[in-house]
């Protein structure tokens, strides 16, 4: 099994883009599983 990680610098409230550039950055990844942030769609940061 081939597991990918995904990371981001998503954009603040901003779910249709983030969501998009993650399946954007994804479609050609060659994986069975891949890992992706908590809440990366919602753009929001822990500070």
């Amino acid at each position: 099994m081939r597991v990918g990680l995904y990371q981001s610098n998503p954009t603040f409230g901003d779910v249709k883009r983030n969501v998009d550039d993650a399946i954007d950055a994804l479609s050609s990844a060659s994986v069975d599983l891949v890992i992706l942030p908590e809440l990366f769609n919602t753009g929001y940061q822990f500070i």
